[in-house]
């Protein structure tokens, strides 16, 4: 995985989060206008008072209780997504540690490489320098 793959996962998880949060806020904007329409209706209905206080009351509590788990479904859905890019953030950091790694390996081997040569040269350059000087 690229660091833009990884980038482009997490945007893409960023989307979706909003998306959820954005979904949050309609249910309970629902949520609050159900019950503000259950309230008027039982309010206006021709009910007697404690008969109308009983239905409105078993009404808003089913309405909460409704939101609450909708909202807890997409709480658990937030923590799903936030678990799978924190594993997804966790593999690339590893990848990346590997290849830093690997490449940290190959310029050792490279400067050793370089340094046998220039010795080597320098032993040749003093040989004949040393020749020549005879």
């Amino acid at each position: 995985m690229t660091l833009e793959d990884f980038l482009d996962l997490v945007n893409k998880k960023k989307v979706e989060n909003e998306k959820v949060i954005s979904a949050q806020r309609f249910a309970l904007g629902v949520g609050v206008a159900a019950i503000v329409a259950v309230a008027m209706g039982i309010l206006f209905a021709t009910k007697s008072g404690k008969e109308a206080r009983d239905n409105m009351s078993k009404k808003v509590i089913d309405t909460v209780e409704t939101l609450k788990d909708k909202i807890q479904e997409n709480a658990e859905s937030v923590k799903d997504t936030e678990v799978y890019a924190a594993k997804k953030m966790s593999d690339a950091v590893k990848n990346m540690d590997g290849k830093a790694e690997d490449v940290k390996k190959d310029i050792q081997d490279g400067y050793r490489d370089i340094a046998g040569h220039i010795q080597k040269t320098v032993g040749n350059i003093s040989k004949d320098f040393n020749k020549s000087a005879k």
